[in-house]
This record gives structure tokens, sequence and C-alpha cells, in this order.
């Protein structure tokens, strides 16, 4: 996505038929998506972007974030038999693959060409003093706190824990490691108490590896969180939000309610659907 479609059909056509010749040497290429290429007709452009993209995700194990989970799920809709070839092969060179979330509705293509699928939502909303920015939150652990209090509910198993969680597995693998018993009595305790946003964490350390002097823990304080990890002015979260163009999308909320899913009954497929409003830019 970002390439014009005629030109990535053709540099993929040329790269599909190198691969051929080679046996399959390239690491991001496959003899399967040589085959598809070479079958493709040049009047569907988008196809060969399609397979590249889908082909991309499935090399690098799939989904990530909510962003890329929505595009693999409207790319594997769109090529069933394809994206059954490419997941076969990519399952029998020792791979794995996180298909993402059910969504909650299909997606057009024109609702997602603008997503930048490398980007993790991180939202953040002012704190007391107008131009202070605080009460940052990645996805992920937006997402987790509805998952924790399913399962202390009784709602979801672990194994369905697990599956909604799966995109964000590299992110933070101990949720996926767990036992049932082990998330009981350490680890949603655990989460429950001062460690409550352990992906938000990574996101933190890399705004304080850029030694900015307007972002970080600057002295507001929380009697429930302790010191708060906020941005001090609007061009500051300005520059920020670009800095971190291509791994981040820092999105700027009214109120800390509009993001917070953490209540005893809230619902997982409510803080995704969240995520892709965001992401459809509704």
């Amino acid at each position: 996505m970002g390439q014009e479609p005629k030109g990535m059909y053709e540099r993929l056509l040329a790269e599909a038929k190198e691969v051929r010749k080679t046996g399959g040497s390239k690491k991001t290429d496959s003899p399967v998506l040589a085959n598809l290429l070479e079958k493709a007709t040049p009047n569907r452009p988008e196809y060969a972007s399609d397979l590249g993209s889908l082909q991309n995700l499935i090399v690098r194990g799939g989904s990530h974030n909510c962003g890329s989970s929505m595009w693999f799920r409207f790319l594997r809709d769109r090529y069933p038999g394809e994206y059954e070839e490419l997941k076969t092969e990519h399952l029998g060179k020792g791979g794995s693959l996180r298909e993402g979330f059910r969504h909650s509705r299909e997606f057009a293509r024109e609702e997602l060409e603008h997503l930048d699928i490398k980007e993790d939502l991180v939202f953040c909303t002012e704190l007391g003093e107008p131009g202070e920015y605080g009460w940052f939150m990645h996805e992920a652990d937006i997402l987790l706190w509805p998952l924790g209090n399913a399962v202390e509910r009784g709602d979801l198993t672990l194994d369905q824990l697990r599956e909604y969680w799966r995109p964000y597995q590299p992110r933070w693998d101990t949720l996926y490691e767990a036992s049932l018993e082990e998330w009981e009595e350490h680890l949603w305790p655990s989460l429950s108490g001062d460690c409550d946003m352990p992906v938000t964490t990574d996101f933190e350390y890399e705004v304080h590896a850029l030694g900015r002097s307007d972002a970080g823990h600057l002295g507001s304080y929380s009697m429930s969180t302790g010191d708060i990890f906020e941005v001090r002015g609007a061009e500051a979260l300005e520059a920020l939000s670009k800095t971190m163009t291509g791994r981040y999308r820092i999105v700027l909320k009214e109120d800390l309610s509009d993001y917070d899913f953490s209540g005893s009954g809230s619902n997982p497929e409510e803080a995704i659907q969240f995520f892709e409003r965001t992401l459809a830019g509704e």
C-alpha cells in the first residue's frame, strides 16, 4: 500500500520470475507467490499488489496490531484460495502465523487503503492543565483490561483470551505463555496493581530514548498511578507524533473515558470496535 499499483505489478512479476529461476531463495518471496503472479493478468494490477502485501504479512508472522489485522482480514477474505496456498507454504517451512481479531464487520478497500498498518495506536488526552498531555495508552493495553475482566467474570476461557491477544503476542508474550492458574494467582493481580500497562511501557521507553525535554515523567502525579508520563505543549505533541510516524499513531481524545475500557463490565469487542472506528476515520 503506497506504491503505484501498475508499478507494483511489474516489480513483483519480475521478482517472481527471478525466484522461480533460483528455486525461491529470496527471503520475502516464494515459489507459490511466483506461480500465482505468473498466472495473473496485467488488467488486474491490484492483484499483484494485494498478494505481495498478503505474503509480506504472512512471512512476518501475521497481524501485529489492529490496523494490520483489518488489512489481513480483508486480503484473506478477498483471496481465500491464494491465502491458503501462501499460508501452507509458510507453515511448511516451520513458520508461525497470527491471524488477528474477529472483526465486527467487513471493511471496503477504500476504508483501508489509507492505513499505515505498521503503526500501533497510542491514545492520550489532556491532563488537568491545558497543553499538558498524558494518560498515554497503547491499543494492546486498552484491550488487555476488558480481556482480563472477562476472564475474571468467567466469560472467556484462557484459550479465548489468547486468541484475542494473538496479534500482540510479540509485544508481551508473558500473557500468551501463562497458565490459567498463573493468570488468576499472579499475572492479573499484578496488572490490576501497579503494572497495568506492559506494552505502553515500551512506547514510553522509545520516547525517553529520544532525549526530549518536553516528554517523559516530568512531575505530574496521580494518587492511583504515581508519576504520569506526559508531553508538555501542543507543538511538542505534534512533533512527537511526526517523529513516531511509521511506528506509532498518536491519537488525542477529549477525555480518558473515551478510551478507558477498564471497567469490570467492559467487553473486549467494544474495545476492538473502538480501534476499528479510529482507524477507519469514523
